[in-house]
């Protein structure tokens, strides 16, 4: 038997030790709670983890682990499966969805998207455009389940992780379209490792030339201007220093998608090379 103790001195600080573990639980708790919350990539990196573990269902789970995110980190390894292309201008866009279809269809997957525009056009179809009410994307937004989410002209745009998760668990390279807050917004995210691409032309009364050049009847000035001003500010994110891997500047949207696949093909080897023939008959 222990010696006795009348005071309760050994209880009392049995009970004293006890509520300071409590508190250095609970410390340690917000601490941690704390650090997830400034490094969303951590859920992020995990939830990559498990949807390519499920997808491939490797015999050795430990070996898959290694090569998963070891071929993360190697320096200067061609890891990065996921394209983002910032347009200045619609005419931008188009010619490079356009040419991607035409071209590279078969080896790259543009990212099928949100929106609430309506109504949508056949070509919006054409390019994985999908209707959407604007509460529900809000909500998907908040819950975190688009990568990038832009307003363009007052119409919502998201690309859901889902989309970009399934092209890269299928060995694919996923293609984001979007605008520079679209692309902002993926950027501070620090996840996937994304190429950032920007494509438009030299000054902003380019784009003000071309839609006057291409229109077939009257232009409301006021929708005009606006599309200048958006390309103006496009222009202006785009002159920042890091926002961009490569500043792609051509006054003629159709000289857009050759550019742009000459780039992608030296940033991805394994791409075939798209001739000059074939990116003039997507011109065309």
């Amino acid at each position: 038997m222990g010696e006795p103790d009348p005071n309760g001195t050994r209880a009392r600080t049995t009970d004293n030790y006890l509520q300071y573990l409590a508190e250095r639980k609970n410390e340690a708790r917000a601490a941690n709670a704390e650090y997830l919350q400034a490094h969303p990539e951590v859920h992020q990196e995990l939830s990559d983890f498990m949807a390519a573990v499920i997808a491939a269902k490797p015999q050795d789970v430990f070996a898959f682990a290694q090569d998963h995110f070891t071929s993360r980190c190697l320096p200067g390894a061609t890891k990065r499966r996921v394209v983002v292309i910032v347009a200045a201008h619609e005419a931008w866009q188009r010619a490079v969805s356009d040419g991607i279809a035409a071209d590279l269809g078969d080896h790259l997957d543009v990212c099928a998207q949100d929106t609430c525009k309506e109504p949508l056009t056949e070509h919006d179809l054409e390019v994985g455009l999908r209707p959407r009410k604007r509460e529900e994307m809000i909500a998907k937004f908040d819950a975190g389940v688009y990568a990038c989410f832009s307003n363009v002209h007052g119409h919502l745009y998201g690309a859901p992780h889902g989309e970009i998760r399934q092209a890269l668990n299928g060995g694919r390279i996923s293609v984001v379209l979007t605008d520079a807050d679209g692309a902002a917004r993926i950027k501070a995210m620090k996840r996937y490792l994304p190429y950032f691409i920007f494509v438009g032309p030299t000054e902003p009364g380019k784009v003000e030339q071309y839609m006057h050049l291409t229109s077939e009847g009257e232009l409301d000035e006021v929708i005009v201007a606006r599309h200048v001003r958006e390309a103006e500010r496009a222009l202006h994110y785009a002159g920042k220093d890091g926002n961009f891997d490569v500043v792609m500047q051509v006054d003629d949207p159709p000289s857009a998608w050759p550019a742009v696949a000459e780039r992608l093909h030296e940033v991805f080897p394994e791409l075939p090379a798209v001739a000059a023939e074939e990116t003039a008959a997507a011109e065309a």
